[in-house]
């Protein structure tokens, strides 16, 4: 079988995924029968994701560390966990405890005809 001297995503994804340095995608790459170098590697990143390979690593660690928690905490709330329930429909769906109504001088001249505002 032919060794292919490209870069593969997919094996550096999943890889920088679980924390892999650029040593360890080279290796892994490798098993699947790609032979590229550490720059090589450092290059694609660069070319492809407009950052260098660090940089590219904690983006992806810390979105798939984000989604993970995210993921438990809905896990949480929809098998019954009020409070998971809660943070996640203030933090996700955008839902407030606060009921403040920012209404224009109209809405509250209306509003004065059936209660009086000023005392």
């Amino acid at each position: 079988m032919a060794k292919k001297k490209e870069v593969n995503w997919d094996i550096i994804d999943a890889s920088v995924a679980l924390g892999a340095s650029i040593k360890t995608c080279q290796f892994l790459l490798a098993q699947k029968d790609f032979i590229v170098s550490e720059r090589k590697i450092q290059r694609a990143v660069e070319e492809e994701k407009g950052m260098n390979f660090t940089e590219y690593r904690n983006l992806i660690i810390s979105s798939t560390t984000a989604m993970k928690l995210k993921q438990a905490i809905l896990k949480k709330a929809f098998a019954g966990d009020n409070t998971c329930l809660i943070f996640s429909l203030k933090n996700m769906a955008n839902w407030s405890d606060n009921t403040k109504i920012d209404a224009s001088d109209d809405v509250k001249k209306v509003l004065k005809l059936a209660y009086n505002l000023e005392e």
